[in-house]
């Protein structure tokens, strides 16, 4: 029984200390780099000395692309289908449907320049590398995070990433070949945190700290989500910042070195409005001008009598108050409103290169067919779209199975029943020969149970 127990014991050692060193040496042989993908039947996508090519039942021609890409050096497919092309000038992305290189959606963690291979595991998830850097980026979430030495990275110069059969991650250099297993133990977990159940009060530039702490592998960062909001936004030293006057729900996510992703609290804040806009003071301060707009209309608006003079006063007085909302529409944040300015209260301004984004839904049949959902159909729409599907994609279960039931409900006499959706951020680049309608943002790939 001694000899089992040393045995367990040292077993146990061992284990331990290859999972605390996180990159493996291994002569594991990396798998075949990907030269072609098979994107849709009959269609492919071929990585060339010069470009990407696309192949199919018309023949071959070169990938167009909505900025300059460089030379491309790999090619990946993440399992919903979105092809990701890493290149000398960064990551860029298209599918099937929208065979046209584009930027990566990606707000901050991934590499500007210099990628030399992509990889893409079975969680979606996406490893690069540069020559002297590694890390990973996840498109749903659209951020990543670049690896460190503290994460026991091994130095550069950085050659390759590929994902062996076992699912690991194996990572070339110049030194040799090491492996590294993601998603390691615990996701991330709280430490300690303020309670979710207090409101919590902003200063009145947005900002508020919370006092937070989280464990992760390899450390925490954090970020948040206003209710109704797709995005996940940084936290930078644990304040949150921006936030604008009102009540705000806040969620908080705490995500680790491989964009494991934990909430770990949720709180209501107030952001007091700014003096200025005080409810108490503004409707006085309103009067206080109308009424010195009266008095110098009627002191210096002519003779007559005075019921005439008061009456000029009142006129004089309205038509510029309505000029000065105008004015002050044009100049504060509502400056393009409806009826002051503009067309409508959406309306905004756009240049080159910026993206227009708009939520499209697709409907999955049981033949294998793909049907696009327009959201009115599907009654999503309110004030914004976020505001019902932001809760499909960080939401709890009954949100998605809630769209799907409309989506269901679509189905018409004689067609296969619907048996999922795909939720994703549809984009469009605006460039200088106009609109190009890009590869969008998958969110949520949902299969009826």
């Amino acid at each position: 029984m001694r000899w089992l127990a040393l045995t367990w014991l040292c077993g146990w050692l061992l284990a331990a200390t290859v999972a605390a060193q996180d990159f493996v040496p291994t002569t594991a042989a990396l798998p075949p780099a990907v030269a072609a993908l098979e994107v849709a039947p009959g269609l492919h996508f071929s990585l060339t000395a010069a470009a990407v090519e696309i192949r199919d039942a018309t023949g071959v021609r070169a990938m167009a692309s909505t900025a300059p890409t460089g030379t491309v050096h790999a090619l990946t497919m993440v399992p919903w289908g979105t092809v990701v092309a890493g290149g000398e000038n960064g990551v860029f992305v298209a599918d099937a449907q929208h065979p046209v290189l584009d930027r990566a959606d990606v707000h901050d963690g991934a590499p500007a320049a210099g990628v030399i291979s992509v990889a893409a595991d079975r969680q979606g998830r996406v490893w690069w590398c540069t020559s002297t850097s590694f890390g990973v980026l996840d498109l749903r979430l659209r951020f990543g995070r670049a690896f460190a030495a503290t994460d026991g990275l091994p130095p550069a110069t950085f050659t390759r990433v590929a994902i062996g059969d076992d699912g690991r991650l194996l990572l070339a250099t110049a030194a040799g070949t090491f492996r590294y297993e993601p998603d390691v133990g615990d996701a991330p977990r709280v430490r300690t945190a303020p309670a979710s159940q207090s409101p919590l009060t902003a200063a009145a530039n947005g900002d508020v700290t919370l006092a937070i702490e989280v464990q992760a592998r390899g450390g925490a960062t954090l970020r948040h989500r206003r209710r109704h909001h797709h995005l996940l936004l940084p936290i930078e030293g644990n304040t949150v910042r921006g936030l604008r006057p009102g009540w705000h729900v806040v969620e908080v996510h705490a995500v680790d070195r491989d964009l494991r992703r934990t909430i770990v609290g949720e709180y209501s804040i107030e952001v007091p409005l700014p003096r200025a806009f005080d409810p108490r003071a503004l409707p006085l301060a309103f009067a206080a001008c109308l009424l010195a707009l009266f008095g110098c209309s009627y002191r210096w608006g002519g003779g007559g009598s005075v019921a005439r003079r008061c009456a000029l006063a009142l006129l004089r007085t309205g038509v510029l108050a309505v000029v000065v909302l105008q004015l002050l529409a044009a100049v504060l944040g509502y400056g393009r409103s409806w009826p002051f300015v503009g067309f409508s209260m959406y309306t905004e301004n756009w240049h080159q290169n910026d993206v227009l984004f708009r939520p499209r839904i697709v409907g999955l049949r049981s033949d294998g067919s793909r049907v696009p959902l327009h959201e009115d159909d599907l009654g999503v729409v309110q004030d914004g779209y976020w505001q019902m599907l932001a809760e499909v994609v960080y939401g709890a279960e009954h949100h998605r199975q809630a769209l799907f039931a409309k989506v269901a409900r679509q189905r018409r006499a004689g067609e296969a029943p619907f048996v999922g959706f795909v939720l994703a951020d549809g984009r469009i680049r605006l460039t200088a020969h106009g609109p190009v309608d890009v590869a969008p943002t998958v969110l949520v790939t949902y299969r009826a149970p």
